[in-house]
């Protein structure tokens, strides 16, 4: 089914390119073409597009700006970001001021057509190379606090996590990886004060719940007395 999409960039040669892919590789149509965030809104208000892609460093009235006010005026019109800024402020506040998706300039033609479509069904769509920055900072300062805590676990505690979570006994762990049981006990019990677990059952759940799964073999350490 054929959408609106208004573009918005002041490069004429990437709104011509966008436009010539679009029409090429979707069923939407190009309203109009814009080069600032003021035109924007106007256009916005003539056409009313279901979809609006638009760049950040703009004159007059960057992206940011246009995207409030989009959003003030036009509520249900979507809105994609394309830029080359990576910037975390950038990335962070276009998502909180309402936009549907931020997409870099330098992503193949595949994930620019995927963002739309998705955009489109009313879903969201953030270039993968920035997922950190979005997940981190939406997701509050606990995810980033978790994040943290499985940094401070080591290649060692990491193996024997993923096999406490697999189900493996004491006795298993200690003889696939070759050490004592009591080393065992002694890297569960350092790996649930990091974590700040009380019980192996909640270890369990972490484990699972984070997709701690066990280290290739080139990246297990090596067995010696010291590591254990």
């Amino acid at each position: 089914m054929s959408k609106k999409i208004l573009l918005v960039d002041d490069h004429a040669l990437i709104r011509a390119g966008l436009s010539t892919l679009i029409k090429r590789y979707t069923p939407h149509t190009i309203v109009a073409e814009v080069a600032d965030g003021l035109e924007a809104i106007e256009q916005a208000r003539q056409h009313r597009p279901d979809l609006i892609i638009m760049d950040i460093g703009m004159p007059g009235l960057n992206g940011l700006e246009t995207v409030s006010q989009i959003r003030q005026f036009f509520p249900k019109v979507k809105i994609l970001i394309l830029s080359v800024y990576r910037n975390k402020r950038y990335v962070i506040s276009a998502i909180r001021k309402g936009a549907q998706g931020y997409l870099l300039k330098d992503g193949a033609l595949e994930e620019l057509i995927g963002a739309i479509e998705r955009i489109m069904a009313g879903k969201r769509y953030i270039s993968p190379e920035l997922h950190d920055i979005v997940v981190d900072e939406l997701m509050g300062p606990r995810r980033r606090k978790i994040r943290s805590e499985l940094e401070d676990i080591s290649a060692r505690e990491r193996q024997v996590l993923s096999m406490i979570a697999g189900g493996a006994s004491r006795g298993e762990i200690a003889e696939k990886l070759h050490i004592s049981p009591e080393t065992v006990k002694t890297h569960r019990k350092n790996i649930m004060v990091k974590l700040h677990l009380h019980k192996q059952s909640d270890l369990v759940k972490f484990a699972l719940h984070h997709h701690l799964g066990p280290l290739p073999e080139s990246s297990k350490p090596e067995d010696t007395s010291v590591s254990e």
